[in-house]
């Protein structure tokens, strides 16, 4: 077996005691090295102070021996590790009474081991979030106004907006042109964030697009009429591309409408009677209309006179009209031009690798470079975390700042 021990300060002698025990005079320095061989014994008689780590096989306590850590009126402050080695297969003789691996303490010895008071557990008070952000967040936004494409340029260590403009390449090939400009000037390294406002492709001219696609775009070539487009990379970097894409749809089918169904005269399915229906869900000047029953088949496959099917009056089915007397139950759905709300929005959040925890007691005792473990009673305790400790000056005695972010909720 050897022990290792890490500390500062221990102190070995007799039955005495002393408020500080490596404060007493009497004491001689002990610098035992490193030896796997060595047995230490502690007995009655001598005081010696253990100035630095130590390598033993064993450490044994005899009647009349103590070792002292601290002291209950004057705790140890320091880190104190003692590690045990050796494997089960090892050739050593086990001791009679200790086995193998031991600190071993005999009868009338004595192991005293006295360490500052801390908090040993408490609750959170408020949710540990994974990823957690400080305070120093950008937020961005633009709706009618600022239509074109818009441009920030970011530090990557800092997170700082460093400037953005907005380019009108809808109205005009001088603002292309201008764009192609701009981002030819912005430094290797730095990060461009773009995006398409409302339209940007009307008068995007090939300058622009040339300089956007060697960046890495691959859609910028074919940009559409009010294709919404992100595009953000590190200048000189194509493998760090992000970019996202769409074409835009300037018309969508509602939901399907049933207000009617086939008893008394036939199904009506009106315009009217489905806008005070459904006012919030039908336009009021549909670009066509469907009609299917309710397992899917189209209203002129199913062999049924359809009296009307238009898109200004609506879906009406009379049951006089069929040869079997009855229609079938149909569904509407109508065609509506999509409504136009621009909006751009850019969000940065500043992460720290650092979270605040909220805790259910004062952190007594806590200091920079401990290490404490967080877990939930929602997770297996495998998912607990361990963090370290670091210096917060705004925190309040309940308060700890720790390195590092959860990676889940707690």
């Amino acid at each position: 077996m050897k022990t290792c021990c890490l500390i500062l300060a221990a102190l070995l002698l007799p039955s005495s005691h002393a408020v500080c025990p490596d404060k007493e005079p009497v004491l001689q320095p002990w610098m035992p090295g490193h030896s796997e061989d060595h047995r230490v014994t502690i007995g009655y008689g001598r005081k010696v102070l253990l100035t630095s780590s130590a390598t033993v096989h064993s450490i044994e306590i005899l009647s009349g021996g103590e070792l002292h850590i601290g002291s209950r009126d004057c705790p140890y402050k320091g880190n104190l590790t003692i590690s045990l080695f050796g494997r089960l297969d090892d050739s050593d003789k086990d001791h009679s009474y200790f086995g193998r691996k031991y600190i071993g303490v005999g009868t009338g010895g004595t192991l005293e081991i006295h360490g500052e008071k801390k908090l040993s557990w408490t609750f959170l008070n408020k949710t540990l979030h994974p990823g957690e952000s400080n305070q120093n967040n950008y937020l961005f936004q633009r709706g009618w106004g600022s239509r074109g494409i818009i441009i920030h340029v970011i530090d990557p260590k800092s997170g700082e907006v460093l400037h953005n403009d907005r380019f009108d390449t809808y109205r005009s090939k001088d603002e292309s042109r201008r764009l192609a400009k701009y981002v030819d000037g912005v430094g290797a390294g730095l990060i461009l964030a773009l995006m398409v406002n409302d339209e940007g492709s009307n008068n995007l001219e090939d300058s622009a697009k040339k300089i956007l696609f060697r960046l890495g775009s691959q859609h910028i070539n074919t940009l559409g009429f009010r294709h919404p487009w992100t595009f953000i990379v590190t200048k000189g970097d194509p493998s760090s591309v992000v970019e996202g894409h769409a074409s835009y749809q300037e018309a969508e089918w509602t939901e399907w409408f049933d207000r009617d169904d086939e008893r008394g005269s036939g199904d009506w399915e009106k315009v009217s009677d489905l806008h005070e229906a459904y006012p919030d869900k039908l336009c009021s000047n549909p670009l066509d209309i469907q009609a299917e029953t309710h397992d899917g088949i189209a209203a002129n496959q199913t062999g049924d006179v359809i009296h009307k099917n238009d898109k200004d009056y609506g879906f009406v089915c009379l049951n006089k009209d069929q040869t079997h007397g009855l229609c079938r139950n149909y569904r509407v759905r109508f065609l509506c031009g999509k409504l136009v709300r621009p909006q751009a929005s850019v969000s940065i959040d500043m992460l720290s690798n650092s979270s605040i925890l909220e805790l259910g007691d004062e952190a007594q005792g806590w200091r920079s470079g401990d290490r404490v473990v967080v877990a939930s009673t929602d997770y297996s305790m495998h998912q607990a975390e361990e963090f370290s400790l670091m210096p917060c000056s705004t925190c309040t005695s309940s308060q700890v700042k720790v390195q590092g972010k959860r990676t889940s909720n707690v």
